[in-house]
């Protein structure tokens, strides 16, 4: 059996009557199993002290600390000592000292031997909690795992939904056209504000494959080329109300309407702002920009997700309504 120096902390042989590392006495009480219903005894080193009674602020796990304490020339000595479970704690000016305690295994051992804490400290750690600073860290720490697991789980969802949006298997809500549609046509993306631009395809347009989906999150997708923004050198025609269907993409602007079947598209590119068209009726670049102004929510496993409608979410959206036709 071994036991512990109350002064620095070392392990000796239980037989030993200094410290093998500081040289303390060891004049305390003893370290043995006890009766569990039967008190400790004052530690030998404080018999010169006086019992003033039972803390009126200090309580270990709701038993009151025994106040001990010694008057000096200059100064008064005061210590506190738990019959129970012999937390003992030496008082210097405002701040406590943790001496020893009966259980070595106690984390309140194991963390804090040894060291000073003010009152509000030390309530906290000998009920068997944290001091405010480790405490403060921990919550941080459990914080920011938290927010990781978020933006995993988050990152997840808005794959599966771009996935699934993509072949055409989530249900869109439909929504109002401004414009007459077809029978057996309605609409699932209305969105006021779009640009709608011409200008050809920069050859040396720098493309990119991931880009931010929501507040946090970015996505890494093979589907498609994402430019990081739309060609500076487009030219605006009009401005007015982007529509996806599920037959066309319709705009409808200040000056004219423009209608794309979808199953006339020969390619759609991608940007932070939106999309541009190729199709077989217009071999000129269509563009429409400003789509990233807009968001879309979708509901995942009892969650919501909402996404900014940047270019390669409207383009999920459109060859879903695509895979759909065929």
């Amino acid at each position: 059996m071994t036991k512990y120096c109350t002064e620095c902390g070392c392990e000796n042989l239980d037989d030993a009557n200094f410290c093998s590392d500081c040289g303390l006495p060891f004049d305390e009480y003893d370290h043995s199993p006890l009766d569990a219903n039967a008190p400790l005894e004052i530690p030998k080193k404080y018999n010169t002290f006086n019992i003033s009674g039972k803390s009126s602020y200090l309580n270990c796990r709701q038993n009151s600390l025994i106040h001990l304490k010694k008057s000096a020339l200059l100064s008064e000595k005061a210590v506190y000592f738990c019959t129970n479970c012999g937390l003992t704690l030496e008082k210097s000016g405002n701040s406590f000292k943790i001496v020893d305690i009966l259980d070595r295994n106690n984390h309140m051992w194991k963390l804090y031997r040894g060291r000073q804490f003010k009152i509000d400290d030390l309530e906290h750690i000998v009920n068997g909690g944290l001091s405010l600073k480790d405490q403060e860290k921990q919550n941080d720490e459990i914080e920011s795992l938290r927010e990781q697991l978020f933006q995993l789980e988050m990152k997840r969802d808005i794959e599966i939904i771009t996935q699934s949006l993509s072949k055409g298997e989530i249900n869109l809500s439909t929504v109002n056209s401004p414009t007459d549609l077809r029978d057996n046509e309605v609409a699932y993306v209305s969105l006021p504000n779009i640009k709608l631009c011409e200008a050809e395809m920069p050859k040396n347009a720098i493309y990119e494959t991931s880009f931010k989906l929501s507040k946090g999150v970015t996505l890494k997708s093979g589907v498609g080329k994402t430019a990081s923004a739309s060609p500076k050198n487009l030219m605006e025609i009009d401005s007015g109300t982007f529509i996806i269907t599920n037959r066309r993409v319709i705009f409808v602007g200040g000056n004219s309407t423009t209608s794309i079947d979808l199953i006339k598209i020969l390619s759609i590119n991608v940007f932070k702002d939106g999309i541009s068209i190729i199709s077989e009726n217009n071999k000129d670049v269509i563009y429409f920009s400003g789509t990233d102004r807009h968001t879309l929510s979708f509901a995942i496993d009892g969650r919501e997700r909402t996404l900014t409608l940047e270019g390669n979410i409207i383009r999920f959206i459109i060859l879903g309504q695509i895979a759909k036709i065929k």
